[in-house]
């Protein structure tokens, strides 16, 4: 076999078009657990909030939050609970302009929230600096 020149770039033609440099990242720019306890199997951009689902029947909106005391900070902003979705892989869905959100359940019911008029999370209370 021909020797290993590293990565090319193939045009549509299926030919090689020129070298180029292959950057690997494999360390995440930020992870938490702190707002699921149990499997997260669906997250989603909204705006610069997320929006994630567990098996805990709940959808979470949250923030994540740059603090120097942990790195894996978060801020809640909302929660929308439901009832028959312990189970894995169930997914949720926005609308187009972001201002709706569905989510199914095992059981066949099919939920829908109004994201301008979630309640928001009360703020937490500010804690003292550490001595």
């Amino acid at each position: 076999p021909p020797p290993d020149r590293g990565p090319m770039h193939v045009g549509g033609g299926g030919e090689p078009t020129g070298r180029f440099r292959t950057v690997v990242v494999q360390v995440p720019v930020y992870s938490t657990s702190v707002v699921h306890r149990n499997y997260a199997d669906a997250v989603r951009w909204h705006g610069d909030m997320l929006i994630s689902k567990s098996t805990h029947s709940k959808l979470v909106m949250w923030q994540p939050a740059a603090c120097k005391a942990a790195a894996d900070a978060a801020l809640v902003l909302a929660e929308c609970r439901y009832s028959a979705s312990d189970i894995w892989f169930l997914r949720f869905a926005l609308d187009p302009a972001h201002t709706l959100l569905a989510v199914g359940n095992k059981v066949g019911h099919v939920l829908v929230w109004d994201l301008k008029a979630l309640q928001p999370m009360p703020a937490p209370a500010p804690q003292p600096p550490p001595s």
